[in-house]
């Protein structure tokens, strides 16, 4: 009879829940892994915070696309190369857009129609649309000068560089032979002078007739030649 008491209590006995004790290295594991995530997420907002600050630097300074290495376009491309959904660096590719869109509307009414091309290519690049920029075309419709009309490019004519002064003294020499007077279209006066002067050395002991108009498009017209 003790026999069986005894069993019965070692059966009871059996059925007790006991704690098990983790394995050491497991244990540990867990906040370590814990924390080295937190670690990964907060280096990598430090990264995305620091290339937002690149890109709105170089937005700022104009360097859109150019030079490679620093521009608004590497910089926020980088961010969404980690975070393509990150607001900041959407909106900073939206300001690369319109500004490109900006600078071919200008290079239009310059008539600087390369120009023009080269930066509505460049803000398709980004996020404009064919149907965009062929609605910029139609705005600026090509006007090819007449035959007596010679167009001054508006950046050389800033730079009054060795391309602009051959080009004066070309049509200078034509004036002179055709007899013709002429007019000079320039955005200031300043700039008109400095045209006249040009085509004045070129043609030295040559008088050349004519007058300064101002306007947005620069060009010199021989009234004199016959414009077909």
């Amino acid at each position: 009879m003790k026999c069986v008491a005894y069993m019965v209590i070692f059966l009871l006995l059996g059925c007790v829940p006991v704690a098990i004790k983790p394995d050491a290295d497991f244990a540990s594991a867990l906040p370590e892994q814990r924390s080295a995530d937190a670690l990964a997420t907060w280096q990598t907002q430090q990264r995305l915070q620091s290339l937002l600050v690149l890109g709105r630097r170089a937005l700022e300074a104009g360097r859109l696309m150019r030079p490679a290495e620093d521009s608004a376009y590497k910089w926020f491309m980088q961010v969404l190369d980690i975070d393509d959904l990150n607001d900041q660096a959407h909106w900073g590719m939206r300001q690369i857009t319109a500004q490109y869109m900006e600078l071919a509307e200008q290079a239009f009414r310059d008539q600087r129609r390369g120009d023009a091309e080269l930066m509505m290519a460049r803000a398709m690049t980004v996020s404009a649309t064919p149907q965009q920029c062929q609605a910029l075309r139609v705005r600026y419709p090509d006007q090819k000068p007449r035959d007596n009309e010679f167009i001054l490019s508006p950046a050389d004519l800033a730079a009054r560089n060795a391309g602009m002064i051959k080009h004066l003294g070309t049509i200078a020499r034509q004036a002179r032979d055709k007899h013709s007077r002429l007019t000079i279209v320039a955005r200031s006066d300043s700039e008109g002078r400095w045209v006249y002067k040009q085509m004045r050395n070129a043609v030295d002991g040559y008088r050349l007739r004519g007058n300064i108009a101002i306007g947005s498009r620069p060009k010199v017209v021989l009234i004199d030649l016959s414009s077909g």
